[in-house]
Parts: structure tokens; C-alpha cells; sequence
């Protein structure tokens, strides 16, 4: 008689509970930064889908594995499910889940004053900033509208101002070209990821947006679909954060 292993059930953990699994996570990897690891690792993964040139995704590849050897194995192996639960989440009630639980874990970078506003003043801020009749004259006029963030956090404002805009009568998403910077990497990544749920068109940049370098430029998936409906549009925003970038190297 043939003996069937039993799979065993992993729990859904909701965004409510993602402080103490993520703190958890640090003592089974060791004392590591489980959620910065999470990060990178979901920000490489998608990134490396969307990348048009061979070389930086073999770069992007590597870079990967060596954030998988880099932790202990079982760890990694749950990270999947977070990004799958983030999506969820985004899907259901847009908001600003990452940088939330970056202050809630107490791993926000204090040496460059980083501070996330709370995601309802973002979107008050948002519905008192955004002129509905200006962005249906800036669609009707050029096709799309653009909205640039250049200190972007986690991309909390970003979010609102693209919640704003899905209330305006018959706009579709694939008309509006998000371009987003930050200086801190781990930014860039909550940014890129909670952009990537929101199906938005992205260009997400780490860079500084004063002294205008750049250091990577990564594109959401839906980037793709704002460049086939605008394409002179985006070869000029996207053309533009290349030639601002400092590397040949951008994901080493």
C-alpha cells in the first residue's frame, strides 16, 4: 500500500500581521534583514521580466542568487508568498503596505531624515492637488498624462494621485506614465513593487533628483503597454533616465 505524504498548509498572512512574521523571519535568517532581503528579491525578480537588455538582465540574475545564497534557505522559500499577498492587497484596498511596515518594524534610514507621510494624507493631498478637468485637457491634448515624484518614498503618494485619477470618467491607466525617484534603493524598491500591484506604467529610478544621476532605472511591466499606445512619449522619458545613469553596471 502506497503511503501519500501529506502536503503541508501554509497560512495566508495578512498585511495586519506583517510586522511580527517579518520580525519572526529575522530570527530564523540568523539576524539578517529578512524584509530588506524580501525586497530586493521580489524588486529583481519582476525587474529582470521587463528589462530589454540581455547583458543588465544576466547582471539583475546574478545579483539574485546572490541574495538566495546569501540567506538561509527555508526563509527564502517563504518570501513568494508575501509578494503574492501584497498583490492581494493592493488589488482589494490600494495603500501604502510597505512603508507602513518599514516604520511599524522601526527600519526606516534616520541618517537621511526618512520620514513616510501616512497614506491618508497622501490621498487628501491628492484629492485637493489633482484638477480632474486639467488632466482629462492634458489626455484629450497629448494622448496621456505624467505624473513624476522625485523624492518618492514608498510610493504613497504616487498611489493616491493614481487613485484620484481612476475617479475621472472613461481614463485608462495605460494613459498615464508614472516617473519615480529616490535616493534610498530600498525606497525605489517598495515603490517599484506597490507600482508593479497597481498595474501602473512606471519608470522607477535610484537616483538623486538634485544632482540629476541616476544609478538604476527600472520599468513596471505595464510600462510596456503605455510604450506601445505612446511611443515617441516614452522613448524620450525613459531614453532620458538612462542617459542619467552613472554605471554601465546598474544592477551590480
Amino acid at each position: 500500500m502506497k503511503k501519500h505524504a501529506r502536503q503541508k498548509a501554509v497560512a495566508v498572512v495578512g498585511p495586519e500581521n506583517w510586522a511580527r512574521e517579518f520580525l519572526r523571519l529575522d530570527e530564523q535568517n540568523k539576524g539578517r534583514d529578512t524584509f530588506a532581503t524580501f525586497l530586493e528579491m521580489a524588486w529583481l525578480a519582476i525587474r529582470k521580466t521587463t528589462e530589454p537588455s540581455e547583458a543588465e538582465r544576466e547582471l539583475i540574475e546574478a545579483r539574485y542568487m546572490r541574495c538566495v545564497r546569501a540567506n538561509e534557505a527555508d526563509v527564502v522559500r517563504e518570501l513568494p508568498r508575501y509578494l503574492a499577498t501584497l498583490l492581494a492587497a493592493m488589488e482589494k484596498e490600494p495603500g501604502d503596505y510597505l512603508g507602513r511596515l518599514l516604520s511599524a518594524i522601526g527600519k526606516t534610514n534616520t541618517w537621511i531624515g526618512q520620514f513616510f507621510t501616512p497614506f491618508e494624507v497622501c490621498r487628501m493631498m491628492a484629492q485637493l492637488s489633482i484638477d480632474e478637468d486639467m488632466a482629462v485637457a492634458a489626455i484629450a491634448d497629448k494622448g496621456y498624462v505624467t505624473l513624476a515624484e522625485p523624492a518618492c518614498g514608498s510610493g504613497a503618494m504616487l498611489i493616491a494621485a493614481i487613485e484620484q485619477l481612476k475617479r475621472i470618467d472613461g481614463f485608462d491607466l495605460v494613459d498615464c506614465l508614472v516617473e519615480a525617484t529616490d535616493i534610498d534603493e530600498r525606497a525605489v524598491q517598495m515603490a517599484y513593487l506597490q507600482l508593479v500591484a497597481l498595474e501602473a506604467p512606471a519608470v522607477v529610478i535610484h537616483g538623486n533628483a538634485l544632482t540629476n544621476e541616476a544609478w538604476s532605472v527600472s520599468l513596471t511591466p505595464r510600462a510596456w503597454a503605455f510604450c506601445e499606445r505612446h511611443g515617441e512619449a516614452f522613448a524620450e522619458f525613459y531614453g532620458s533616465a538612462l542617459r542619467r545613469t552613472k554605471s554601465k553596471s546598474r544592477a551590480a
